[in-house]
């Protein structure tokens, strides 16, 4: 098989490679950007936190309920709110025990 001739046909393969990995791009920004309208506007306060328990995302909901902004909590742990904030906070929970965990909260 002629030198070009591959090139040529190495070029479309990657021609059609590229054009999946967009569709897959495309559909998954859909997908995130569903979700992230989905968790915004959920009457139920959510507090997406990192392994570590540090706030990477909370809804307006979340941020009425406590009575703090987002850019307050992004960033800092579960923990400095536990105490000034509120009496407790699941995440340190999940965190400490690794399984799902349900309690009262009480805001100040």
């Amino acid at each position: 098989m002629p030198e070009t001739f591959k090139n040529a046909l190495l070029q479309e393969d990657y021609r059609v490679k590229y054009q999946q990995l967009l569709r897959s791009y495309d559909e998954l920004l859909h997908l995130y950007n569903a979700l992230d309208q989905i968790i915004e506007n959920s009457a139920d306060a959510i507090w997406v936190s990192d392994a570590n328990g540090n706030c990477l995302r909370v809804n307006k909901a979340y941020e009425a309920l406590i009575g703090m902004s987002r850019s307050e909590m992004l960033g800092h742990s579960a923990k400095s709110l536990v105490g000034p904030v509120v009496s407790d906070i699941c995440t340190t929970h999940v965190l400490a025990s690794r399984k799902v965990y349900s309690f009262e909260q009480t805001f100040y």
